[in-house]
């Protein structure tokens, strides 16, 4: 399994959407155009959200984000006797994660508590080796503070690429976007850092093979992008440029 992580904001679905448009189709998850970002698997979230509550993590991340957000087009073609009640549904989802941001919004990063580990770890083993064998690549920023149960689990991690971004260009975004369970600029700063640092001293903790590069600086450089990514199969150079230039229109490039 590879791995796409970093702390959000900094260039994740952009990868992510490379290899799928490379034709490494079971990434999972959908493209929200809304936040231009998204393809993170179910399974993937949903277990890192259950490892992150059962290491007592505070990580001042919203849960679940793309699952609250309301429909866009995946709705079109419902007869409207079936579409009120939908949008209904995924509105009413959507109000209530902003009311439990704005209750929360005092919330404190708070670190793994490692007395926790080794049975958290026996917990989710299982699973965790049976996820890593049956996707290719997958993308999820919880992987920050995941990643250490996930090495200690033996799941078959092939690469882990993480994507950085200047720290303050990253919270500033994340707080643009409605990411985070914090009004404070400092604790979300420290918890994106503790987050960060966690998954770097993993890689080479367990000597996990890897590469580590900038955003944005690296949607003008596509060949070290290339040569920074593992592929589960060969990928020419010129096949990567082709699909690199059909995601990535510079002219159209915002770093909100």
């Amino acid at each position: 399994m590879i791995i796409i992580t970093g702390l959000g904001r900094s260039g994740t679905s952009v990868v992510a959407r490379l290899y799928k448009e490379l034709g490494f189709a079971d990434i999972g998850g959908d493209w929200k155009t809304s936040v231009d970002a998204g393809l993170e698997a179910r399974d993937i979230v949903n277990i890192n959200e259950s490892i992150i509550q059962d290491l007592g993590i505070e990580n001042l991340l919203i849960r679940n984000l793309w699952y609250q957000l309301p429909p866009t087009v995946s709705h079109v073609g419902l007869s409207m006797k079936k579409f009120i009640p939908t949008l209904f549904r995924h509105v009413s989802k959507f109000i209530l994660a902003k009311m439990l941001a704005l209750r929360n919004s005092k919330r404190q990063a708070r670190p793994l508590k490692w007395e926790h580990f080794y049975k958290v770890v026996r917990k989710y083993k299982p699973v965790l080796k049976n996820i890593s064998q049956k996707h290719e690549v997958v993308k999820d920023p919880r992987f920050c503070w995941t990643l250490p149960v996930w090495a200690e689990a033996g799941a078959e991690i092939e690469h882990v690429l993480v994507c950085i971004r200047h720290t303050d260009s990253m919270v500033k975004s994340r707080f643009n976007a409605g990411h985070l369970l914090t009004k404070s600029f400092g604790d979300a700063k420290n918890s994106m850092i503790y987050g960060l640092g966690l998954c770097i001293a993993t890689l080479y903790d367990y000597d996990i093979d890897h590469s580590i590069v900038r955003y944005p600086d690296f949607l003008q450089k596509p060949d070290l992008l290339f040569a920074s990514m593992k592929f589960p199969r060969p990928i020419t150079w010129s096949t990567f440029l082709e699909v690199f230039y059909s995601v990535v229109d510079l002219s159209k490039v915002h770093f909100k």
